[in-house]
């Protein structure tokens, strides 16, 4: 399929699926196994989170999540979501604060796997992230499925 569509990027999950959900996982490994199949190999990233982000994410989600919701706000000393890496590791980065309102209405469509908020969002084990208009990304070595530091040809 990928052949016949002939894309330049691809964008998956990273190795653990976001957050070590197992269907992630598998769209992944899947994903990898085809872009690695096609004649011409396009351009493979993962979507990942700068620590730094997270970091600011966490403070901004403490300030703003009203408390009275029943919500899980991470602290500073909870563990992070498998795709939080180093800042290094991300290599590309989108940001554009302005699509907050289309992320949220996208999320809004899902109303039985989703709350949203001002700025945030919580699925059904009621732990909050932000809405920042943001996202990071690594390029993938297709065989290993891992980050790598090579820049496309």
């Amino acid at each position: 399929m990928l052949d016949e569509v002939r894309p330049d990027v691809v964008v998956t999950y990273d190795a653990t699926g976001g957050y070590r959900h197992p269907d992630h996982v598998r769209t992944h490994e899947a994903t990898c196994r085809a872009v690695a199949s096609c004649a011409d190999v396009p351009v493979l990233y993962a979507v990942l989170t700068p620590m730094s982000w997270a970091l600011e994410d966490r403070r901004w989600l403490a300030e703003h999540v009203p408390a009275d919701r029943g919500l899980v706000v991470p602290g500073p000393d909870d563990a992070f979501m498998s795709s939080v890496v180093p800042d290094e590791v991300v290599t590309h980065r989108v940001v554009d604060p302005a699509v907050v309102a289309v992320q949220a209405r996208a999320l809004r469509a899902h109303e039985t796997q989703v709350m949203v908020g001002d700025g945030w969002y919580a699925l059904s084990n009621h732990v909050v992230s932000r809405l920042a208009g943001r996202e990071g990304f690594a390029r993938l070595d297709a065989a290993s499925g891992r980050p790598t530091s090579q820049d496309p040809a």
